[in-house]
């Protein structure tokens, strides 16, 4: 009995959520916070940022391809520094301008990069890579320009919690991600796979480090570590690479 009143109550808890992502993600605020600040990995300092500034995402310098990848730290950018390290290291190891922004840019994102779609100057490869809610919003970028029949060279998801279905304009999408079974039911720090719109059109791959073979070790991987994980940092470079250099 016991078994199918927790059955039960997992049904109604994603019908609530499912109608109140809005309130939700208020109300895991405060859980991720704790979890940030008890595993050491929040910069509060982000919270105070710039509000967002296209001439920031301006391509400067030389690079080996002429493609540009934006990584997309979770929730309000306290998190998810190893979004930032990916960036640097894109730029040092693969020669690909690389942007590292917070969560709540990707409205700004998704006009700039319409804008530029527009003016005839947006780098290709183009390359969405985000961890957690950045990983959620980032599909909502692709979604954006999906209106404006913008294809999506890579789309890179580490961990995302709450993700929309993958639209038809990604020709790439890898989900890079730790399974929970026991605490995934709650949508918060946990990370799924994710649903492509039509497969036809999207090369879908889900990677599940818990169940995957993979030549490291996965103890100290979950929500709050995953993407600072320098072999996970790697699996998302690599993508990158192929992506940049076929």
């Amino acid at each position: 009995m016991m078994m199918k009143h927790g059955s039960a109550n997992s049904t109604l808890a994603h019908k609530v959520l499912r109608r109140s992502p809005a309130c939700f993600k208020s109300l895991t605020l405060g859980a991720l916070l704790s979890a940030g600040l008890l595993s050491g990995c929040a910069d509060l300092t982000v919270i105070k940022r710039v509000s967002f500034r296209s001439e920031l995402l301006e391509t400067k310098g030389e690079y080996a391809s002429p493609g540009h990848l934006y990584t997309m730290r979770g929730f309000a950018g306290i998190f998810s520094r190893g979004m930032d390290t990916i960036a640097v290291r894109a730029e040092r190891e693969i020669g690909i301008r690389a942007t590292s922004l917070a969560d709540p840019d990707w409205k700004g994102l998704s006009r700039y990069l319409i804008a530029q779609h527009k003016a005839g100057q947006l780098p290709r490869p183009l390359i969405l890579c985000g961890h957690s809610f950045g990983a959620d919003d980032q599909i909502r970028v692709a979604k954006m320009l999906q209106r404006e029949n913008i294809p999506v060279d890579l789309l890179i998801l580490v961990d995302p919690g709450t993700p929309p279905t993958v639209p038809a304009n990604v020709k790439r999408c890898v989900d890079i991600y730790r399974s929970s079974p026991t605490t995934d039911v709650v949508p918060v720090l946990r990370g799924i796979k994710v649903q492509a719109d039509d497969p036809s059109k999207t090369e879908l791959v889900n990677f599940d480090v818990r169940t995957a073979k993979v030549n490291f070790s996965v103890d100290d991987v979950h929500h709050i570590t995953i993407e600072k994980k320098p072999e996970v940092q790697d699996m998302a470079l690599a993508e990158c690479k192929k992506t940049c250099f076929p």
